[in-house]
């Protein structure tokens, strides 16, 4: 269901399970760094739910202080995560080995730009599904020319995502995203129990069939989660 190989790039249908897989990695996460109101968000073309993606769960986490977060690599590693680029601007961590990476978990300033850009374009794209399949279709222009380059897929995909940033900032577009759809966030007083019956008997509406071929990101710059 999730899983991709390190710097490659393959694109395969929408899974709802991708939002209930959030939904579990937000419990998980909360419980293991002891924070219960820790605010979670569902990123990149995972959180979309009408177009191709890697399947890697893109999950971002706004955090002040950046400076302490190298202090939760143990606990996130109880998890499976490793955590591998110490950058200023944004801390990152992996799941999954080489072969198979499932997801990306990037702490970053709620100031930032890096961290706003991200959820304005996702937001963005919610509310304007031409613009997403526009992306969709960019993708896969590029996905077929760079399958085994991760890096210049990125750098070329980024044209298409400044281009709808600088069309943002024009505006200010009303939108809320609805927690059906992407539940970033699980409310911290509920208690949510979700079992492994549970996830082997959710059926998702467009269910991916061929994911565990999915190429991660590399070692480790943000996999441009936008």
């Amino acid at each position: 269901m999730l899983g991709l190989k390190h710097t490659t790039v393959k694109l395969v249908p929408h899974s709802y399970k991708w939002h209930y897989l959030f939904q579990e990695e937000v419990i998980n996460i909360r419980q293991v760094l002891k924070n219960r109101h820790l605010r979670l968000e569902h990123v990149g073309s995972t959180a979309l739910p009408d177009i191709v993606a890697k399947p890697i769960l893109d999950i971002f986490i706004p955090y002040d202080n950046l400076s302490v977060v190298s202090g939760f690599a143990d606990s996130l590693a109880t998890l499976g995560y490793e955590f591998v680029t110490d950058a200023r601007a944004y801390k990152l961590f992996i799941k999954g080995p080489e072969e198979a990476r499932t997801h990306h978990l990037t702490f970053t300033n709620p100031d930032d730009t890096y961290w706003n850009e991200t959820i304005q374009f996702r937001d963005h794209l919610l509310a304007n599904p031409s613009i997403a399949k526009a992306y969709e279709t960019e993708k896969l222009n590029l996905a077929s020319q760079y399958s085994t380059s991760r890096r210049n897929y990125s750098s070329n995909k980024a044209r298409f995502i400044q281009s709808v940033l600088r069309d943002i900032k024009s505006y200010t577009p009303e939108f809320v995203a609805p927690s059906s759809l992407l539940s970033t966030h699980v409310n911290p007083r509920q208690s949510i129990s979700i079992s492994k019956d549970d996830l082997d008997n959710f059926q998702g509406t467009n269910g991916a069939k061929d994911i565990s071929s999915y190429t991660p990101a590399s070692k480790e710059q943000p996999s441009n989660q936008l």
